[in-house]
């Protein structure tokens, strides 16, 4: 569904799109990979994961090159730039959301500020997965917001200190730090619901899960509420395949 999806966003705006479907072993997949990375008339590569567990996956993961890393996965992430001054690739969803928290109605963000300082508020994340829940809670830590990052283990906080974004272990109960959170972002999949009644009052709600992780009840709560940004998302794909493809224009590559 959402190859198809991409497909027709990407046909409205002129980016080729070709779908390729998978082999059905892990070295046959590999080898398309590798082919891929040569393929100079490229300039974006994702992999519509999971395909084979979580092991397995993260090796392909990586053998994806940083040229065609359309996805962002490659690399630490950071704080990313006002939508304007986009230079770099980040993981698409985790950049959908924090555009999404960036837009004036979330009233959580001011591009006048300094890189580090534009976020301001605490932001929980559930689901701590290596494609969205980890890399988005960099993201809003390293630009100035105070972040728990919530997973089956636990829960963690990301802070900002002279630069850098530093985890300390956090000893709470989820509904505690749901009502301290300006904003919420829900990515599990399978069946979980959030206690929408611990949500604190006017704060902002994403929910990334197709399952669902907000009762019906959320806009009662919530002074935004976000159901799905899945065109958000292919929208950032279309992003980083331009700016890998102005790279390597700079580079003299094309």
């Amino acid at each position: 569904m959402y190859a198809e999806m991409t497909a027709r966003a990407c046909a409205s705006s002129g980016v080729t799109f070709d779908l390729q479907e998978a082999a059905h072993s892990f070295d046959a997949v590999a080898a398309s990979i590798r082919c891929l990375n040569a393929d100079d008339s490229l300039d974006g590569l994702i992999v519509y994961f999971p395909l084979f567990g979580a092991d397995e996956d993260a090796t392909l993961r990586a053998l994806i090159s940083r040229r065609i890393d359309v996805e962002g996965l490659s690399g630490l992430p950071r704080s990313p730039a006002p939508p304007c001054l986009q230079t770099a690739v980040y993981p698409c969803t985790a950049l959908a959301v924090v555009r999404a928290l960036q837009h004036p109605t979330a009233a959580l963000y001011d591009a006048a500020r300094p890189a580090g300082s534009r976020f301001d508020g605490t932001v929980t994340v559930v689901n701590r997965s290596p494609t969205v829940g980890a890399p988005l809670a960099r993201m809003l830590a390293a630009d100035g917001a105070r972040v728990f990052s919530v997973d089956i283990t636990g829960a963690e906080l990301l802070s900002l200190r002279a630069g850098e974004v530093v985890t300390s272990p956090v000893y709470a109960e989820l509904d505690e730090l749901l009502g301290q959170s300006d904003a919420v972002v829900s990515a599990v999949p399978g069946s979980f619901s959030l206690d929408t009644a611990a949500l604190k009052p006017g704060c902002v709600a994403v929910d990334l899960s197709e399952h669902g992780n907000f009762g019906d009840d959320v806009r009662e709560r919530a002074r935004v509420f976000a159901p799905r940004i899945g065109g958000v998302t292919i929208l950032m794909l279309q992003i980083n395949a331009l700016v890998l493809r102005r790279q390597r224009e700079r580079e003299g590559k094309l």
